[in-house]
Formats: C-alpha cells, structure tokens, sequence
C-alpha cells in the first residue's frame, strides 16, 4: 500500500513539474494582478497557447504577456478615420492577424500579421507587418479561421450593406470568395486533419449545412433547426434548435473516402441558446458559454452545468474568456488603475 501511495505521489509531482515547464506562470484559481486599465476594453481573446490575451481598447488593438503580465503591443490606425474591424490568433504558432478598414471611397481593407515569437518583452518591440491590401468594404469580421492543413485563411465578414461574405486566402494570397450571389454564411467551421469547410447558410428561406471538401461541395442538413456547433478533426458537431433552446447534439464522422457522412446522437435535453459562445475542446467536449453559465457535453453525452460570474448576469463585473482548447477558462475582473484574473478548470 505505501509503495502504491509514493507511486501515485511521484506521479502527481510529475505532472506538476510537467505542468509548469510547459506554463510555469499558470496555476489554478490563483489571483494574478495586471497594472493596466481594462475598464474600456473588450473582445478578449487568449492565444492556443494561453500565455497572451488579445483585446481592443477603444482604437487601440492590444496584447498582454500573462507569463510576465505586462502588455506588449499597443497599436491603432495611423489614420483617425480607419478602424481595426477584427483580429484572430493563429493556432499552433505565436502569431495573430488583423484587418484595418480605411474610410475611403475605395473601400480597402488591410491585412496584418504580427510574429510575437521574437522581439523583447519591452511594449511596442513587436512590428506588424502588411500581408496584403484587400479591395473590400469590411465593416465588422465575424469570424476568423485558420486550416492548419491547407495553410488557407478563412474571412467571414458583413460589408457595408450588412451582407455576409466569406472569403478564403491561400498562401499565395490568392482571394477567393466562398458564398453565392444571395447566399448568407451563418458560421464556419474548419477541420485540421483533412481541411474541410464546414459551413451554415441560408438562402432565401432554406437552412443548410455543407462541407467543402477537395474542391467540391456536399450537403450535410437542410433541416432548418440544425446549426453547426463546431469541429475538431475529422468529427463536426451539430446541435438542433427549437425556440432558443438546444435540445440535441449529433456528431458526424468525416470519411477519407468520401462525402457521405452518418450521424450518432450523443446528447439530448434543454440548454438555453442565446448570446452563446461554443468551442470545441481537445478532448471533443463541447463548451457552450452563455450569460452566467458554462455547459459541457462530454463525448460519451455527459452534461455538466457551470455557473459564471458573468458581469452580464451578476453583480460582478468578470468577463469570462475560454481558452481556444477548451480546457480552461479565464476569469477576469476589469479595473482602471489594475486588473485580476484567475485561471479556472472546466
């Protein structure tokens, strides 16, 4: 029995030390203090690697270093009439992209990239460079997306008419745009393993969800209460919908040798959905944060409810974040002369 004790006591050490080479400024539910003014900012986003939160603070596109709390990257359009419209991290790399849109007649919106893999942990030590200049009336991008397997960029973004466009960049910064003429993109979704294109659209009055796969297009739903919730490898996630109120998941294998794809319900019963939130984490549990809590379905259908001192539904003013791999949240609590934040488990 004791040999048993120190074996699971030199195995828990282990994991510790492990846990903190990889991360070493990380620990749970321990308070961590910025000295910098969060009362304005929003659209806070954690980088794959959790060690830099990304936010805008009115013009200014900013970034803090959580493995020394200090912000390392204040920028905002040189030109007063220009505005940052949206910002992404990149996965499995230190890097993040944003697009300025310029006020002018020409509708240009530009692409930049910043590599906070090298440079000083001094503020502004990290330049943006131009990817590309684009010749688009974004006015707000909604979502960003990366396929780590084709190296495509994928833009879902509302132009100035309020029409949803989606649009893909490849290495070559070749531009090619995704949806039909009257065709409104809902949301996308990305495999890494085979560089699928998960998309929900809607056309006129008629729902559906598609893959685009090898250059050809296959359907997934045209059920009008299914939305796609997200994928994570070769499984995309799809939840069914009646009056706000998810009441149904079903997971879908993709096939390798083709388009035609089965589906396995893994979860049935009621959680609200509205304001929502929803990643897919590595180990295939489906997060959905909405105003003050966080569910969780767990692949075998297991579903926990967390809740949140979300400022939206509470006294408290906490803004929750979750990381991009769904393992842990951040809670942060927004001040003017300092800010707090914990790492919490899921």
């Amino acid at each position: 029995m004791l040999s048993l004790v120190l074996q699971l006591a030199v195995y828990a050490l282990l994991n510790w030390q492990a846990e903190q080479l990889l991360n070493p400024s990380l620990h749970i539910n321990q308070a961590y203090v910025l000295k910098t003014d969060l009362s304005q900012a929003d659209g806070f986003v954690l980088s794959y690697n959790k060690k830099l939160l990304a936010y805008r603070s009115g013009r200014y596109l900013e970034v803090i270093d959580l493995t020394t709390n200090k912000k390392i990257f204040s920028k905002c359009p040189e030109k007063d009439a220009a505005k940052i419209v949206g910002f992404a991290w990149l996965p499995d790399r230190n890097s993040m992209v944003y697009l300025i849109r310029e006020q002018n007649k020409n509708a240009i919106t530009s692409l930049y990239s910043v590599d906070f893999s090298t440079g000083s942990s001094e503020l502004n030590s990290f330049e943006p460079m131009m990817d590309r200049e684009l010749s688009l009336a974004v006015n707000q991008v909604l979502q960003i997306e990366m396929s780590t397997y084709t190296n495509n960029l994928l833009i879902l973004f509302q132009d100035d008419n309020q029409t949803r466009q989606l649009i893909t960049m490849d290495i070559m910064k070749t531009l090619n745009r995704v949806n039909q003429q009257g065709e409104e993109i809902l949301y996308i979704a990305v495999s890494n393993k085979f560089g699928s294109i998960y998309v929900e659209s809607r056309m006129e009055t008629n729902k559906a969800i598609d893959i685009y796969q090898a250059g050809s297009k296959n359907r997934i739903s045209v059920d009008p209460e299914d939305i796609l919730l997200g994928c994570r490898d070769d499984k995309i996630y799809i939840g069914k919908i009646s009056g706000n109120i998810l009441r149904e998941v079903t997971v879908y294998q993709e096939q390798t040798s083709g388009p035609a794809m089965t589906g396995t319900v893994i979860w049935q019963g009621e959680i609200p959905y509205t304001e929502i939130e929803t990643k897919i984490s590595s180990t295939n549990q489906i997060m959905i944060k909405s105003k003050g809590r966080l569910d969780v379905i767990s692949a075998n259908g297991k579903h926990q409810s967390l809740k949140l001192p979300d400022g939206s539904a509470t006294r408290s003013n906490a803004v929750i974040v979750l990381a991009p791999m769904g393992d842990l949240y951040l809670e942060l609590l927004p001040g003017n002369e300092k800010s707090v934040y914990y790492w919490r488990k899921v």
